[in-house]
């Protein structure tokens, strides 16, 4: 499998747009649906998804998680007042 990342930021009527996109050779919901860190070093990873998904909702801002086309994405949409 190819590595691949891919990061779009834009601006839409009253948004800021962010796109993460990564590579899966599988599904990562279907085999770990509360997306919990499989690294060894628990302490110090699963923060990421978690940590998006609460300062997007402290800015009155939404997070979409999902997969699409072989790519894990994380869409997240801030408010631009």
């Amino acid at each position: 499998m190819k590595k691949e990342i891919f990061l779009n930021i834009s601006e839409i009527p009253g948004y800021y747009s962010i796109v993460v996109k990564n590579r899966i050779s599988g599904s990562v919901i279907t085999e770990n649906k509360w997306l919990k860190t499989t690294k060894n070093n628990k302490q110090h990873h699963g923060y990421g998804v978690r940590t998006v998904k609460m300062l997007a909702e402290k800015y009155n801002g939404m997070t979409d998680v999902y997969e699409k086309d072989g790519f894990f994405i994380v869409h997240v949409l801030l408010n631009n007042y």
